[in-house]
């Protein structure tokens, strides 16, 4: 399996250490709200529907970035796009740890949101265009390692400073991994996709670009639009209808003592490390449609099988374990499939589209979920919540396979390049 990665070119080798670093970032950041939530809770006096009503603000941030971040990458270039996300939502997440009151707090949570919603819409891109065919895929699984290790850094920097300077140091000392980030992605270079797309461009002075969201939008890519589309609408609803309560389901239903809770979030985030790598490993072999789809029906039954079964340590680290990293499988196979399903030269807004309008959904879900949560308790939640993977199914199963099928720079001419180790290949 590991010789496959041979012919991985070290440009290769940099985006994915790039991608995987911030997406490192993007989980702390998002985490350092959930995980603290009891104690954020008990500062600002929050009740269960504003922590609802924060974390939508949270994903509007987060949808504004992602419209924003994959447009950037086309105009722009990978490179400077994520230079620019993680400088943005670095600074607003030191100003949330200085919040005076919950609306200040959600403000900065909005900006955290702006930033950090384009980091993925871009690696993801980034990677897609400099890993070879064979290997694609799981090149998306290492950047997806980032974020388990985000959240065990994250925990690790809670357990250290909250009991002696309060959960405010946690968002506060995120400057330190951000700067180190900032350091690495200015030494990578620019995507040598991006570079030829520009090169192209040049030489066709007399042939206006198109804005890049209408030639998504052209009737070419209509299949694989609402495809892609339903994947993230689908990925959206469940995954932030889950993870933003697992600590509080946890605590409240399954009686879990806050003392233990950091042991069961870092056995939990060891299956987010290995489930989605091992996806992604299967859709490299037998296609996205159907490693994707398989990935989310799992995922149905996981949430169903956690939520119902009982409240016994072994029940809920391996059950719930396993059923937290499933949900992220679904997640890092579309950010290569969504990829794959367009040229290079709107690559980065092909996928920040499909996503942005998938968070729209997304934004709804903890405002919703939020409250029936609270209605009908947080497991009966999950599991209704749960059936939106049905959505993500319907998406991957609509949409053309990628898996060997030639990539293309320019949206017209769809001429086929490679990476010089090896055909571009989907």
């Amino acid at each position: 399996m590991f010789k496959d990665f041979r012919g991985v070119s070290r440009i290769g080798v940099l985006a994915v250490v790039t991608a995987g670093t911030g997406w490192l970032f993007d989980s702390y950041v998002i985490n350092a709200f959930t995980y603290n939530l009891a104690a954020i809770q008990k500062t600002f006096s929050l009740s269960l529907a504003a922590i609802g009503i924060i974390t939508s603000i949270y994903l509007i941030g987060y949808t504004l970035g992602t419209v924003a971040g994959g447009t950037i990458a086309d105009y722009f270039g990978r490179k400077r796009a994520l230079i620019f996300s993680i400088t943005w939502y670095v600074i607003a997440a030191v100003l949330s740890g200085l919040a005076i009151s919950p609306w200040m707090f959600a403000s900065f949570r909005l900006l955290t949101g702006v930033g950090a919603g384009g980091e993925l819409p871009v690696s993801s891109t980034f990677i897609t265009d400099t890993w070879p065919a064979k290997v694609r895929n799981r090149g998306t699984g290492l950047m997806n390692l980032g974020y388990p290790l985000g959240y065990l850094l994250m925990i690790a920097v809670s357990l250290a400073v909250v009991p002696f300077w309060g959960w405010r140091a946690v968002f506060v000392l995120a400057v330190i991994p951000a700067v180190l980030i900032v350091i690495i992605r200015l030494k990578v270079s620019e995507s040598p996709a991006f570079v030829r797309v520009n090169e192209e461009l040049k030489k066709n002075v007399g042939r206006p670009r198109k804005f890049t969201f209408a030639q998504v939008l052209h009737s070419r890519y209509r299949r694989q639009f609402v495809g892609q589309l339903l994947i993230w609408i689908g990925n959206g609803f469940t995954f932030w209808s889950f993870v933003t309560f697992i600590p509080l389901y946890l605590i409240t239903v399954a009686k879990v003592p806050k003392s233990e809770l950091a042991v069961f979030l870092i056995v939990f985030n060891l299956f987010y490390a290995v489930m989605p790598y091992l996806a992604t490993w299967v859709s490299d072999l037998i296609g996205r449609r159907w490693a994707g789809s398989i990935a989310a029906l799992l995922s149905m039954i996981g949430v169903w099988l956690f939520t119902l079964g009982p409240t016994t340590r072994p029940w809920l680290f391996v059950v719930g374990g396993l059923t937290y990293g499933l949900y992220a499988a679904p997640w890092t196979i579309g950010f290569t499939f969504s990829t794959e399903a367009f040229p290079a030269e709107i690559r980065g807004s092909a996928i920040s589209l499909v996503m942005t309008i998938g968070r729209v959904v997304s934004i709804i879900a903890p405002l919703v979920v939020g409250g029936l949560a609270a209605t009908i308790g947080f497991g009966a939640m999950m599991r209704l919540s749960g059936l939106m993977w049905i959505v993500a199914i319907v998406g991957f199963l609509v949409s053309k396979e990628t898996l060997n099928v030639p990539l293309t720079d320019i949206v017209e001419t769809g001429e086929v390049v490679g990476t010089g180790a090896d055909p571009v290949v989907g």
